[in-house]
């Protein structure tokens, strides 16, 4: 059997990292509407989100990934985590402090 999406050593390594992290948060994505219409913007600010919502797009992506095989590749292809990932960056880096996010 043939894999729908063939992952790149980055993708397996995000998902590593983001449960060492921890970056993922324990909510009820599935129903997490609010979420689906972020990610689905491609235009979407999300320095406009606080640090928590964003890890909870990270959380929806990944746990999504585990019911539609290529959910996360297609968004690191898409750019969404790396914006996503900016956006947490540059939050962290003007509140001076990691612990803040």
């Amino acid at each position: 059997m043939f894999p729908y999406s063939v992952s790149a050593p980055v993708v397996h390594k995000f998902l590593e990292i983001i449960y060492a992290i921890p970056i993922v948060i324990n909510f009820d994505w599935g129903s997490w509407d609010e979420g689906r219409e972020i990610a689905g913007n491609e235009g979407f600010d999300f320095d406009a989100v606080d640090c928590v919502t964003k890890c909870k797009l990270i959380t929806a992506i990944a746990r999504s990934d585990r019911f539609c095989e290529g959910a996360l590749v297609s968004a690191f292809e898409s750019g969404l985590i790396l914006k996503i990932l900016k956006s947490i960056e540059k939050e962290v880096i003007s509140k001076g402090k990691a612990d803040q996010c």
